[in-house]
């Protein structure tokens, strides 16, 4: 064999050799999946996820992939759970564990004092850990919008309302973020300068008078199976 024929099948091998290495780089990666029972409008649940609050029973999926790098690309493919042995924990503690549990509830307790938690799973194959991911969580509070209603279409959240003598007005009370299933298992208060109206619905109509004045209407919504949770809104209305 000649010098040069040696040097091209080195050449080759340079090249060719790394590619074979690639192709068979083979690791698992998981990917988190979640939801929450907290209620929110249809509308803004077809725009975001929704978030947490405590209180919260959240149900999460840890759906594992083999990755695969091939010709420079990263392939998935992922993996029968029921193949795999899974480990929970919430904020370091170990609370859930078993073959193919690759999906939990988590209820976070109520009347906890955290501002975020974390939930990282541990998948095993053969005693042999694969893979190890962690997913934090930040949590919000129930809040609630007031928005000017005119025929029957919703304006943008009210602050102030600059309004004219007699004039008839209608509101809505738009609550997200709760712990319950249904908009019907919420109390609705309304007041005016603090003293509270007769109406428990999440429409206020008044009437104004015809006088030159102002006025501070708030609302404050509950969920009835707790009245620690809740919300508050305030708005002005000044007549002109």
């Amino acid at each position: 064999m000649n010098k040069n024929k040696l040097f091209i099948i080195t050449l080759l091998i340079l090249i060719i050799l790394p590619q074979i290495l690639i192709a068979q780089t083979t690791n698992y990666s998981i990917i988190f999946d979640w939801k929450t029972n907290a209620y929110a409008p249809l509308d803004y649940r077809s725009k975001t996820r929704q978030p947490i609050i405590v209180g919260s029973e959240i149900e999460i999926w840890a759906n594992l992939f083999k990755t695969t790098i091939s010709k420079n690309q990263l392939l998935y493919n992922p993996q029968n759970p029921e193949n795999f042995y899974y480990q929970w924990f919430s904020n370091g503690i170990k609370f859930k564990e078993g073959m193919g549990l690759s999906k939990v509830n988590y209820n976070l307790e109520r009347y906890i004092k955290i501002s975020n938690f974390s939930i990282e799973v541990r998948v095993y194959d053969n005693s042999k850990l694969i893979a190890d991911e962690v997913i934090n969580f930040k949590l919000t509070e129930p809040k609630i919008a007031v928005y000017q209603m005119k025929d029957e279409i919703l304006k943008v959240a009210v602050n102030t309302v600059e309004a004219n003598k007699n004039e008839q007005l209608k509101f809505k009370v738009v609550p997200y973020n709760f712990t319950v299933s249904s908009q019907d298992l919420l109390n609705f208060n309304w007041y005016h300068n603090n003293k509270k109206i007769d109406n428990d619905s999440d429409i206020l109509e008044i009437k104004l008078p015809d006088t030159e004045t102002s006025g501070v209407f708030s609302v404050t919504v509950r969920n009835s199976k707790t009245s620690l949770e809740k919300a508050n809104y305030t708005f002005q209305i000044n007549i002109k």
